[in-house]
């Protein structure tokens, strides 16, 4: 059963988004969910330095809101589904408002085109990477002009073998679950990667004095125990992805050797995916400011479109009251 009910779509007016939109409006049919379309527009009062005399900003304001509450539904009108969307206009910071309305309203999904800046490398922009890091929700960044259909979807995930709980956690089984329903069309593969580093054989050497045949022992275990743990990921979500006409569909697993920041670009590339999946881990002690050194320097180096995720027990900086 789907997990997403509540759709945040967030209008990037600088971006051609006509394709994002309609792709977010598809994904909102296709899981029954509901969805609304939000554009926050600044204030103009900060636009406008100095002040003309004699004008009325709270009119000028509405007017302007009328004019964007039109155009979105015009956009919406034109691209002709079938499906009931709302619009919102509000003022003030794009990614403050934003996660004001994802807390004030319960959203499941806050979905939004990448800024895309000419003037940087990376595909993702100032309010992208406020929200990568601070909303509470997962938020789905959609490369513009990407293929509607994806074919290729990359989860990257984490788990500790020392821990025998760790690979099927309840953050993990959460990963899982958004990754098969965003793979549910029977044309789109999911591959499952998960990078693993084995101990360094000299510090094994000296630190366990053991001989060259104790070490590649050791390092054979080591990556042994990383595939039984891909097993048993393996058998909760295969069942979760369905049939297609030529039967049960299963993911695709690889376990790479080397570090996260290296291998998820490189293998992002290598299968030409359309969608990188990513849980994030608020550092402890601080409340949501930071996703992770892995996943900020992934983002720094991907071009495809990313759904990052949070644990539940991620706290977002932004507050309804702040």
């Amino acid at each position: 059963m789907s997990q997403m009910k509540r759709i945040l779509y967030l209008s990037e007016p600088a971006s051609q988004q006509a394709e994002a939109l309609k792709q977010a409006i598809a994904f909102a049919q296709n899981q029954a969910a509901s969805l609304t379309v939000l554009e926050v527009m600044p204030e103009v009062r900060l636009q406008l330095n100095p002040l003309p005399q004699n004008l009325d900003i709270k009119q000028l304001e509405q007017e302007l809101k009328s004019e964007r509450q039109r155009y979105l539904t015009g956009l919406i009108d034109s691209l002709e589904l079938d499906v009931e969307v709302s619009v919102q206009i509000k003022t003030g910071k794009r990614f403050v408002e934003t996660i004001r309305t994802v807390l004030a309203e319960q959203y499941d999904l806050l979905i939004k085109v990448a800024e895309n800046p000419p003037w940087l490398e990376r595909l993702f922009g100032s309010d992208d990477m406020h929200l990568l890091r601070k909303c509470p929700c997962p938020l789905w960044i959609i490369k513009p002009g990407a293929r509607l259909e994806y074919k290729n979807i990359l989860l990257a995930l984490d788990f500790d073998t020392t821990d025998p709980s760790s690979a099927m956690n309840p953050f993990n089984q959460s990963l899982l679950r958004f990754s098969a329903e965003m793979a549910n069309d029977v044309d789109t593969r999911l591959h499952i990667l998960h990078c693993w580093q084995p101990p360094d054989e000299m510090l094994l050497k000296a630190w366990g004095q053991l001989n060259d045949q104790q070490t590649r022992q050791y390092v054979n275990d080591e990556k042994t125990a990383h595939q039984r743990s891909l097993q048993r990921i393996a058998d909760y979500v295969n069942p979760n992805l369905g049939k297609s006409g030529q039967g049960q569909r299963y993911a695709y697993f690889h376990l790479i050797e080397g570090a996260a920041d290296k291998v998820i670009p490189e293998q992002a590339n290598a299968l030409d995916v359309d969608l990188l999946i990513m849980g994030s881990v608020a550092r402890t002690g601080i409340s949501g400011v930071f996703i992770g050194n892995t996943a900020e320097m992934v983002l720094e180096q991907v071009a495809c479109s990313v759904l990052v995720i949070k644990p539940t027990e991620f706290v977002s900086p932004v507050t309804l009251d702040n």
